[in-house]
């Protein structure tokens, strides 16, 4: 899962920049799309605390899974945006699922990884898969934006981060010691 997630921000960080220029046109300055990733930014302050709170209440999957949805979202919004206003609302929304999925991927790793010997190579082999990501994915995104256009390759990682989230979906279950009772 860390894998698309870091798709995603790979294409937030390469395509964002491209795509808002072409959207915006003139008003496409760099005071304007640097707006828009502190808005994205500034939703993070929400979204982490947030997906941290639901992971912890309802379980880690219960949270990942609809988090991603939002990344996906808000990617293929991005693609479609043909304005500030668009473009803005698009971002925030794969901004806010962007924040979210990562607390419940970090605990669910951890939590998976219960053996104390063993958690720190767990989450070391997630970030290995992060940093995976962060090589493959600005090249193959902004090639395939060079040889399309911004808009489809933003719809691929919506894709990559959809296959992704039902790889974890279908793949992974809840673990025990993390679900709650109500009473």
């Amino acid at each position: 899962m860390n894998a698309g997630l870091f798709c995603s921000y790979s294409a937030m960080l390469t395509l964002l920049p491209l795509h808002a220029s072409d959207v915006l046109g003139e008003a496409g300055t760099a005071t304007a799309i640097g707006g828009i990733f502190a808005a994205s930014s500034m939703i993070s302050f929400v979204g982490i605390p947030l997906g941290g709170y639901l992971a912890d209440r309802f379980g880690r999957r219960s949270t990942v899974f609809p988090s991603a949805l939002l990344v996906c979202a808000g990617a293929a919004l991005t693609a479609g945006a043909s304005s500030l206003e668009t473009l803005t609302g698009a971002v925030l929304v794969w901004g806010m699922g962007n924040s979210m999925v990562g607390p419940g991927v970090t605990a669910f790793t951890a939590d998976i990884a219960r053996d104390e010997g063993t958690r720190s190579q767990a989450l070391s082999l997630s970030n290995t898969a992060m940093d995976l990501s962060l090589l493959v994915c600005p090249l193959s995104l902004g090639a395939l934006a060079q040889l399309t256009d911004c808009p489809t390759a933003l719809l691929a990682t919506s894709g990559v981060v959809g296959a992704a989230n039902m790889l974890f979906a279908l793949r992974t279950t809840e673990p025990r010691h993390q679900l709650k009772s109500d009473d």
